[in-house]
């Protein structure tokens, strides 16, 4: 590890194609990469538990979990056809190398699109920098201080064998998502993220509204009733572009029905 005070951080180097070094990075640091997933998710649930107070303690507590993996999954599907094939072969090199399921390791990794959060980012050149003459690059992640991240700060050093530059990544163990990093051609990016507090309240009301209308009244006759999707859509004032996560949300609902209600 670098640094020293209560700042240290790991630096990796990994190598290969992204499946191999996903692979390496699960590798050397397999029971961290390991605490980090579990960590996360368990504090995703417990985020977004407190957003759903209104709910009763058993409903909410299975709402979370339920609700919050299929918020994820969602955000996972309607991102897939704009995200590169490498970024799913290195984590599922991650998963292989680390022993983690890798469902965990791409909903993680789900959290900066869905919640669509504010950061922080300055550059500044030229005269603002006259005293150095250099380009000044600040970037500050706006996440939760109390989560599980902030114990496991890495930066990833990429050795690609044939896609694109090396370059580093500063982020952490067992993440792959670029939030902030430089390239070995002095390009450098920052990511505006967000607080995993603010967790897609939409959808997590939105799947506990239909539990009420698919699941409780399953629950409570033995029977599974008809509901007319269109109907719930107007009444909570949604529009076309809610239509995917409404269809997996009452997806999830229906399983929940059907293993519940009508399997022994």
């Amino acid at each position: 590890m670098y640094g020293e005070g209560g700042f240290e951080f790991w630096v990796i180097h990994v190598y290969g194609t992204p499946y191999e070094m996903g692979y390496a990075h699960g590798t050397m640091m397999k029971p961290e990469a390991q605490a980090m997933i579990n960590r996360t998710m368990q504090y995703l649930y417990s985020q977004a538990e407190q957003q759903l107070q209104f709910l009763p303690t058993w409903l909410r507590d299975w709402v979370a979990e339920v609700g919050l993996d299929v918020a994820l999954d969602w955000t996972a599907n309607v991102t897939a056809p704009f995200t590169g094939d490498y970024f799913f072969e290195e984590m599922h090199g991650l998963a292989d190398g680390a022993g983690i399921d890798y469902q965990d390791i791409l909903r993680v990794h789900m959290i900066g699109e869905l919640t669509q959060g504010d950061c922080s980012m300055y550059g500044a050149w030229g005269s603002a920098t006259a005293a150095t003459g250099h380009t000044m690059q600040l970037r500050a992640l706006d996440w939760d201080t109390s989560g599980p991240f902030r114990d496991y700060p890495a930066v990833v050093v990429y050795h690609p064998s044939s896609l694109g530059h090396a370059f580093a990544n500063v982020g952490f163990v067992g993440w792959i998502g670029a939030l902030t990093g430089q390239s070995s051609k002095q390009m450098a990016i920052s990511e505006i993220g967000g607080s995993a507090a603010r967790v897609c309240v939409f959808v997590l009301v939105l799947f506990a509204a239909c539990v009420f209308v698919f699941c409780v009244p399953c629950l409570g006759q033995q029977a599974c009733c008809c509901v007319d999707v269109a109907t719930i859509m107007f009444a909570l004032g949604l529009t076309h572009a809610h239509v995917s996560c409404v269809g997996a949300c009452v997806r999830a609902c229906v399983r929940v029905c059907v293993r519940r209600c009508l399997l022994p």
